[in-house]
């Protein structure tokens, strides 16, 4: 896996940090601790003991009404948020040594 530069980071994380502050409130309180509470099984997206996906089994338990409540205080959201202009990263990218090609956008 390739690693992300310090300086890319720094750039992006001011922008998700912003964005993040509007995104937060928003999301119902009930159905944020009920995810935080999710106990995934050790190897995370692996399979559980019954066999089926980690985090994928441990969602599905939670039944349909919490995504539902998720997904319409978001999609709320979407219509009217603003995400502020990203900084220009493709200066800061490395060039690659080994004849790889790096695309960002």
């Amino acid at each position: 896996m390739t690693s992300i530069p310090d300086e890319i980071v720094e750039e992006l994380g001011s922008v998700v940090v912003e964005t993040m502050r509007v995104v937060r409130p928003r999301i119902p309180a009930s159905p944020a601790a009920q995810l935080g509470r999710l106990g995934l099984s050790s190897n995370g997206f692996g399979a559980d003991e019954e066999g089926e996906a980690g985090s994928r089994a441990e969602l599905g338990r939670l039944g349909q009404l919490l995504p539902e409540r998720l997904l319409g205080a978001l999609e709320l959201l979407v219509a009217e948020l603003t995400v502020p202009e990203l900084p220009n990263i493709g200066a800061l990218a490395p060039v690659p040594q080994d004849g790889r090609a790096v695309v960002i956008g």
